[in-house]
């Protein structure tokens, strides 16, 4: 399944969210109140009615997945993407990690706890930014792909990798600085 989708969900009031997912597994973290139960919430009133006043642009279907039913419906489906907000009971478990894994689908999963289960790339773990009505994702981890070329950056960085951290120590900062909570992901 291609992997790059461009998203847009608003509703009667004109809340919006606006974003693109770049890969099989997209993590939505952030506090209380920053949004992230409001786009489930309108993903899930946009599937269970046309009358619910919310519209998804989205060249794949979007769909809320709930606890019941989903093993037959990520075995069966393929070619979605499904939004899985943080009380989806299964979500950390190696079960679930299994089927989706193998599923043809891509996942939005709204959580703030880390899935040592779910293999995904720091890139893809956003944060919810808003500005009055309209809603965006921005990456909590900057992206390091072309440091070394960077003249501002000291190259004696070093970094340890830990079970789920990846630290760097930079000897002109003096501290250690955690750069990001991740799994490794082919995804």
């Amino acid at each position: 399944m291609e992997t790059k989708h461009d998203l847009l969900i608003q509703n009667k009031r004109d809340i919006q969210f606006k974003f693109t997912i770049q890969r099989k597994f997209t993590i939505i973290r952030g506090n209380s109140a920053t949004g992230k139960t409001t786009l489930f919430q309108m993903f899930s009133d946009a599937n269970s009615s046309r009358l619910s006043g919310v519209t998804i642009s989205c060249d794949v279907p979007v769909k809320a997945l709930y606890e019941i039913g989903y093993k037959y419906e990520l075995e069966n489906e393929a070619g979605n993407i499904y939004i899985i907000d943080e009380d989806f009971g299964p979500l950390k478990s190696k079960e679930f990690a299994a089927i989706v894994l193998k599923s043809e689908n891509c996942f939005i999963l709204i959580t703030r706890e880390s899935l040592p289960t779910i293999p995904y790339s720091y890139r893809e773990i956003y944060e919810i930014k808003t500005s009055g009505k309209y809603h965006s994702l921005e990456n909590i981890y900057p992206k390091y792909d072309n440091f070394q070329d960077s003249d501002h950056i000291n190259r004696s960085i070093y970094t340890r990798f830990d079970s789920h951290k990846i630290q760097t120590i930079s000897p002109r900062i003096f501290r250690m600085e955690t750069v990001a909570k991740w799994n490794v992901s082919k995804h």
